[in-house]
C-alpha cells in the first residue's frame, strides 16, 4: 500500500486559501485550530501586523452562519488570540486599538459555553491588565501615557466586559472613576437585576455566633452591626453616606 505524503501549511496566505476551499464543517473546524500554529514570517517572531491580521480573521469568523464554526472561532479567540494581544500597543497602533475594541465588543455577551472553565481564566488574564492601563496607565507618566489616553474612549466597553465576566468588583477598588457608575447601572438594568437585592442579602438572616473572642470576634461583631445599619438605612432610614479610608492607595498615588 502506498503511503500518502501529507504536506504542511507553510504560511498564513496558504491557510486562508485552504479555508476558502473547504466544503465540510469538520474540515473548517480542523483548519481553524491549525491556523493558530501557522508559522510567522518575521525573522524575530510575529510582527504586530501579523498578530492583528490573525485576530481579525477569527473575529470575522464569529459571523459565520454555521454555528459550530462561529463557536470555534469564539473559543479560539479567548484561548489563543487574547494572549497574542497582550503586547498590543493601543496608544501607538490605531489598528491595535480598533481590534481591542472589537474584542471588547465580543466579550460583552459571551455564550453560555464560554462561561465554563477554562475560558473565564483566559479572559481575566487579558482584561485585568487592560483595565489597569485604562484606569491609570501603566507607564511612568501614567495619565499622560498614550495607552491610557487611547483607552479612555473605550471606557464603556471595558466596564461592561469586566461586569460580564464577573470582575465588576475591581471597578469599586478605589473609587477614583465614578463615571463607571451609570455604566454598571445600565448593565444591571439590562439583566433585570434590582441593585437593592445586595443590601437585603447582607443582613437580616443568620445565627448567633459561637465564638466572639479576640480580634476576629470583634471584627464579626462590628461587621454584622454595620451590615444591619446599611440595610436599614437603605430600606427605611433615608439612605446613607459614609467616609472611606483607602488602606491601599492606587499605585500612581502611592509612588
Amino acid at each position: 500500500m502506498s503511503v500518502k505524503v501529507i504536506s504542511r501549511i507553510e504560511n498564513w496566505e496558504q491557510f486562508v486559501e485552504r479555508c476558502k476551499a473547504v466544503v465540510t464543517e469538520e474540515e473548517a473546524v480542523g483548519l481553524l485550530y491549525s491556523g493558530m500554529d501557522v508559522p510567522y514570517t518575521g525573522k524575530y517572531g510575529a510582527t504586530s501586523e501579523e498578530r492583528l491580521t490573525r485576530v481579525n480573521f477569527y473575529l470575522g469568523g464569529l459571523k459565520n452562519p454555521n454555528e459550530k464554526i462561529a463557536a470555534t472561532c469564539g473559543q479560539l479567540i479567548i484561548k489563543r488570540c487574547l494572549k497574542a494581544l497582550k503586547g498590543c500597543m493601543v496608544g501607538y497602533d490605531k489598528g491595535c486599538l480598533e481590534t481591542t475594541n472589537q474584542i471588547l465588543q465580543f466579550l460583552q455577551k459571551p455564550g453560555e459555553e464560554l462561561l465554563k472553565p477554562p475560558y473565564p481564566r483566559f479572559v481575566a488574564e487579558y482584561l485585568l491588565p487592560l483595565h489597569e492601563e485604562w484606569r491609570h496607565g501603566t507607564h511612568s507618566d501614567y495619565q499622560r501615557g498614550k495607552g491610557y489616553q487611547a483607552l479612555q474612549g473605550s471606557t464603556e466597553l471595558i466596564v461592561r466586559a469586566l461586569c460580564a465576566w464577573g470582575m465588576g468588583y475591581i471597578l469599586a477598588r478605589d473609587g477614583l472613576r465614578p463615571e463607571v457608575i451609570p455604566v454598571i447601572k445600565e448593565f444591571l438594568d439590562e439583566r433585570g437585576y434590582e441593585t437593592g437585592k445586595v443590601f437585603f442579602k447582607i443582613s437580616g438572616d443568620g445565627e448567633p455566633p459561637a465564638n466572639l473572642s479576640g480580634i476576629p470576634g470583634a471584627e464579626e461583631i462590628n461587621f454584622t452591626a454595620a451590615c444591619a445599619f446599611l440595610k436599614l438605612m437603605f430600606w427605611v432610614g433615608g439612605g446613607f453616606k459614609a467616609q472611606f479610608i483607602r488602606t491601599i492607595p492606587p499605585r500612581h498615588l502611592a509612588e
